[in-house]
């Protein structure tokens, strides 16, 4: 339990969400991990800054000289819909279901002020097409309003 976070800000759980499971402090600080890692290993971290627990799988092996090291990335059922895993589903705070994110997405909230935010894994991975086009025409339409 070396490293594992137990509380925050007086809290042994989270209120924020809908569900038990996504309340529940999970991991470490993401700053240190228990030694003897394998490629079974799920490394999980607690991050307040989007009031949730994220996790790591195993993504492949890295030599570094002579001094071999795992890389562990998000996998992509964390951004996954929650019809493709259930797990997700009290990470959408809606009741209609059909308001929930989008593979690729997943709802996180604000530290400061608990605004919920849509986000996704860098550079869009994992996405689905419709995505995809939304934020290149978001994209279009920041370039334009700034041409003059």
């Amino acid at each position: 339990d070396f490293g594992r976070v137990v509380s925050w800000n007086g809290m042994r759980q989270l209120n924020k969400w809908s569900g038990p499971e996504c309340n529940t402090l999970r991991g470490t600080d993401g700053i240190i991990y228990q030694p003897f890692l394998t490629p079974k290993t799920r490394l999980e971290a607690f991050v307040p800054d989007v009031c949730r627990s994220l996790y790591f799988t195993y993504h492949g092996t890295v030599q570094h000289g002579i001094i071999t090291t795992y890389r562990f990335g998000q996998p992509p059922e964390l951004y996954e819909t929650i019809e493709n895993n259930p797990d997700n589903y009290c990470y959408c705070p809606f009741k209609n279901l059909t308001w929930c994110p989008p593979k690729g997405c997943t709802y996180e909230l604000t530290l400061i002020d608990c605004r919920l935010l849509i986000a996704t894994c860098l550079h869009l991975v994992f996405q689905e097409l419709s995505v995809w086009l939304l934020v290149s025409k978001a994209r279009l339409w920041s370039c334009r309003s700034h041409i003059s």
